[in-house]
């Protein structure tokens, strides 16, 4: 795999790339990592610099399979999976909307910070000048207990539909498999 900064290289200064978690060329995103996978991919798609790029049916969990001979064939999507995984439509829903109302998402620069388990956990600012937000993503089916390397300042989590029963308070994160937190900077 080449680094992206060899292909970020290849682009004019202000390209935006498109992010995908699901496409034609692999199993279906919910297929590859279960649900709870596939929407950490997808936070971490929406969160990144770039544009988030939704496949057919990821916002219904369709997991009809599109590669292959089915790549050739029309497939139609499984609408009725939204009533089976109501809280991908929740996601997406949460996730559009934020994008939309958070420059740092679409304008923003990004900065990677440390935290205590970077081999699962990915930790990032993305900073537009005018607000700074933090994500912190688990990759993994374990849960995380540490914390998060940020500068000095106070950190408000966003609440987003589908987790956090409990309140984080920065440094200190607690993620369950596969769970992401965004903090905005107060």
């Amino acid at each position: 795999m080449v680094p992206l900064p060899a292909i970020y290289a290849k682009f004019p200064e202000q390209a935006l790339h498109m992010m995908i978690s699901d496409d034609h060329d692999e199993d279906r995103a919910i297929v590859r990592y279960g649900v709870p996978g596939a929407l950490a991919a997808s936070a971490l798609m929406f969160t990144l610099d770039g544009v988030p790029l939704l496949y057919n049916g990821m916002e219904v969990a369709d997991a009809t399979p599109s590669s292959g001979p089915a790549l050739f064939e029309t497939m139609k999507i499984y609408w009725q999976g939204s009533e089976i995984h109501p809280e991908f439509r929740q996601f997406y829903e949460f996730m559009i909307r934020f994008r939309k109302q958070h420059s740092a998402l679409s304008h923003g620069q990004v900065t990677w910070v440390h935290n205590s388990d970077e081999e699962h956990v990915l930790s990032y600012i993305r900073d537009s000048g005018n607000e700074e937000l933090l994500v912190v993503i688990n990759l993994s089916n374990t849960p995380f207990h540490g914390s998060v390397k940020t500068y000095l300042g106070r950190w408000r989590e966003v609440k987003e539909p589908l987790f956090h029963d409990s309140q984080v308070a920065i440094p200190s994160v607690s993620l369950d498999a596969f769970e992401f937190r965004i903090f905005e900077k107060e």
